[in-house]
């Protein structure tokens, strides 16, 4: 029983050591190592720019203008004489005419035709044709006489200072483009036009 035991374990180191021989006797088989790509130097390697980023602008808001107050609605009256520079005739205008002045109406028009010849303005609140506040509001506008188409005998009467030979002068030197040409054409002196240049029209 030894021996056949012996005698196995000769075979199998028999066997078994030219099998090892055989394993260390073949070289290891080198697998080859794929090739890595070299990398640049630092210093070397190309400087990529920036890409700018465009700045998106951003809009103004624009500021709303600040509405002023809105323009009174304005009264549109009728246009009276002194409107245009001129007197109105107390003793030679229409009603019409006499009405379109602030605060006078059909009613007081109608008043002041009534009362002619009016020599003094002031006698339109003596006779009641007016208040006294419609003939302080009126006061620059009226006028006794027109220089260029009131009579002789009007203009004799109702202007102070004038009289009948003067009202003829100033029948004859018309037209007058303003009242100072009574001065101008050598009709009137200036002493005398200053006492009548705020009541005569033209």
């Amino acid at each position: 029983m030894l021996r056949s035991l012996r005698l196995t374990a000769a075979l199998l180191a028999g066997l078994v050591s030219p099998a090892l021989a055989q394993t260390a006797a073949t070289p290891p088989v080198a697998r080859p190592t794929p090739p890595t790509a070299a990398m640049p130097p630092v210093a070397n390697r190309p400087v990529v720019p920036a890409t700018p980023v465009p700045a998106t602008p951003i809009p103004a808001t624009p500021i709303p203008a600040t509405p002023g107050p809105a323009p009174a609605a304005s009264r549109a009256p009728a246009i009276a004489p002194m409107a245009l520079g001129k007197r109105i005739d107390l003793n030679g205008a229409t009603e019409a005419d006499l009405a379109a002045l602030p605060g006078i109406g059909p009613v007081t028009a109608k008043n002041i035709v009534a009362g002619r010849p009016w020599d003094d303005t002031a006698e339109l609140v003596k006779k009641k044709a007016m208040t006294q506040a419609t003939f302080e509001r009126n006061q620059g506008r009226f006028a006794l006489a027109n220089i260029n188409s009131s009579s002789v005998a009007d203009m004799s009467k109702t202007l102070p200072g004038i009289g009948d030979a003067r009202a003829r002068k100033i029948a004859e030197g018309r037209p007058y483009a303003k009242p100072d040409d009574l001065v101008g054409k050598n009709v009137l002196t200036g002493a005398q036009y200053d006492k009548i240049k705020d009541l005569v029209t033209y």
